[in-house]
């Protein structure tokens, strides 16, 4: 999304990515995009794995492994930057989102100039384990209750301090 027009390029790109749930996120008006875009940038909306836009199949490797909604995330990064001759790239996610958008900060760096996590779930292990609604959110992870998980959260590692969410290999 780009101002309607404008004749000016975008001085930078707002990259917004959504938490891979199965859930597709549609280019729809809100404030914040209303705001990137007076400020003369541009809003991508990056349809990661993970997600709901393309059925099951595209839904299932997000869902298995969470690496490759990262590597999603910086090939549009990538894509942006070669399109539109973009040189500021602001990666921002909402809840899961927000988690992907912290994961990718440490998996490609380069990839953005500026990281804005929402709400982030910061501690998937403590998030899926004790929170609210966490034990039923299982399943966005790859996990099922029928199966044996003892030992489950040894399989991921912290990348952040903050956020165990890779699988180890």
């Amino acid at each position: 999304m780009t101002r309607s027009g404008s004749t000016e390029r975008p001085t930078f790109a707002y990259l917004f990515c959504y938490g891979a749930i199965g859930i597709p996120t549609l280019p729809d008006w809100n404030t914040t995009f209303q705001i990137i875009l007076e400020l003369g940038g541009m809003v991508a909306i990056a349809n990661i794995r993970g997600g709901g836009e393309f059925g099951f199949n595209w839904q299932a490797p997000g869902k298995l492994d969470r690496r490759t909604t990262l590597e999603d995330l910086a090939t549009a990064s990538r894509w942006l930057r070669e399109t539109y001759a973009i040189n500021h790239i602001v990666l921002s996610g909402r809840s899961y989102g927000g988690m992907h958008a912290l994961a990718a900060m440490t998996h490609a760096q380069a990839a953005y100039d500026v990281v804005v996590p929402a709400v982030p779930v910061t501690d998937t292990i403590q998030f899926l384990e004790t929170e609210r609604f966490g034990r039923s959110v299982w399943d966005d992870f790859g996990l099922s209750h029928n199966d044996n998980q003892s030992g489950w959260p040894k399989r991921y590692k912290s990348s952040l301090a903050l956020m165990p969410l890779f699988i180890s290999g």
